[in-house]
């Protein structure tokens, strides 16, 4: 059977949009202020390993051949969850949809207000913000071979200019990311937004740092109809690079990033049920009258849960 006919059409199961984890960053300007929030989504099946411990009290009467125990509650579920970040992957599955910008949510005056200093040095801000993205180092490898103008030895020829070296070698020198090619800005803004998500995972385990006590993010998990929205603050993170899959030539962003969170759930206040709609009430601790049915206004579920998932929404 030839699976790769065209009745066998390949259907896009938009992965992303039914596994992702939301970061909710604490506004500073205290409750009622509305968050800041971040989506990173997988593109590729996540491991996920679930756990919970009860607290029990252990009574071994003298002469009692079994252990008597009391329930005195139970830990928070812990998650540890396992994805990939592969660059040629996300270039495979969406041409284009990773060149949308760093997404963000609030005005030019508030970002200016909020990383500007009144007596700052506005032009060494910029070079040092700049000196690391895909465009400085693109340039930066370049010049390389030209560096003032010249005469620079490229296989067997003298070049003389920038010029000359494109003739020999095209636009992008044989690396993507170094012409300006429609195909080309598109595997920059997939270098950019990559290097964006590690950040915002970084990001995780940090608080406002000019005030400290606003604390870190609440992350939701999401992945598909068994993990549906659960509030979760995350303990720890691993990030491996797996040097078998190479690197981007100009950045050296590894082309295959490997990611590990431990998340720890985070509930409010007891309640006998979910208020659907309510982002307060519908984290609060629930137990097993969820799942047995005396609770018939929401279906059999634990999690906060959210809209019914449908496949390509």
């Amino acid at each position: 059977m030839n699976i790769l006919a065209n009745q066998y059409p390949k259907v896009d199961t938009r992965l992303e949009d039914a596994a992702f984890l939301k970061f909710y960053f604490p506004n500073p300007d205290g409750p009622g202020a509305p968050d800041y929030i971040r989506t990173c989504p997988f593109f590729e099946n996540p491991t996920i390993k679930e756990n919970r411990t009860a607290n029990l009290i252990k009574y071994d009467p003298i002469g009692r051949t079994g252990t008597l125990f009391g329930y005195t509650g139970a830990k928070s579920r812990a998650f540890d969850v396992s994805f990939t970040m592969t660059l040629p992957l996300l270039l495979q599955l969406a041409r284009g949809a990773p060149s949308e910008k760093i997404p963000t949510q609030q005005t030019k005056e508030e970002q200016k207000n909020m990383f500007f200093q009144k007596n700052g040095n506005q032009a060494q801000y910029d070079a040092d913000r700049n000196a690391y993205n895909f465009e400085s180092m693109a340039a930066a490898f370049s010049t390389q071979f030209t560096e003032n103008e010249e005469p620079v030895k490229a296989g067997n020829a003298l070049n003389k200019s920038g010029d000359a070296l494109q003739k020999m070698y095209g636009p992008s020198l044989g690396f993507p990311g170094m012409s300006n090619a429609h195909q080309d800005k598109q595997y920059i803004d997939a270098v950019n937004l990559i290097k964006y998500w590690a950040a915002l995972i970084r990001s995780s385990v940090l608080t406002y740092s000019p005030n400290p006590s606003v604390g870190p993010p609440i992350v939701r998990f999401t992945f598909g109809t068994l993990f549906q929205n659960i509030p979760t603050v995350v303990e720890k993170y691993s990030m491996t690079i797996d040097d078998k899959a190479g690197f981007d030539v100009l950045t050296l962003l590894p082309k295959r990033i490997n990611f590990s969170l431990s998340l720890s759930e985070i509930r409010a206040d007891a309640g006998t049920s979910f208020e659907t709609g309510n982002a307060v009430s519908r984290d609060r601790i629930i137990g097993w009258e969820a799942v047995v049915g005396r609770d018939t206004k929401e279906p059999a579920n634990i999690d906060p849960g959210r809209r019914v998932w449908t496949a390509g929404i």
